[in-house]
C-alpha cells in the first residue's frame, strides 16, 4: 500500500490481516523517512473500492481502542491498481 497525500510525507508498505463482513481489519507495516513503523488499518470493502476506517487509538497509536466503533468515511475511497513489485 502507498499512500501519497497531500502537504503529508509519503509512506509505503505491506498490509496484512483479514476480512470480516466487508471489513478488512489489518496491520500496516510501512517506511516514512527511513523509519519502519507499523499500525493497525481498516477498510470497508464497497464494490472494487476500499474506504479507510477512522477510530479512536491507543495511546501510542498504533492499534485501535474498539475496531468494532470505526467509522468509515468516503471521501478518498481507495482504488484498485495492480501490484508494484
Amino acid at each position: 500500500m502507498h499512500y501519497a497525500l497531500a502537504e503529508k510525507d509519503s509512506n509505503k508498505g505491506t498490509i496484512t490481516g483479514q476480512v470480516i463482513n466487508n471489513i478488512l481489519i489489518a496491520e500496516y507495516t510501512f517506511y516514512s523517512e527511513g523509519m519502519k513503523s507499523v499500525r493497525q488499518v481498516a477498510f470497508q470493502i464497497v464494490s472494487d473500492k476500499l474506504v479507510e476506517g477512522y477510530g479512536e487509538m491507543t495511546e501510542d497509536g498504533t492499534h485501535f481502542k474498539n475496531a468494532s466503533q470505526l467509522s468509515f468515511d468516503s471521501k478518498m475511497p481507495l482504488d484498485k491498481v495492480a501490484c508494484m513489485q
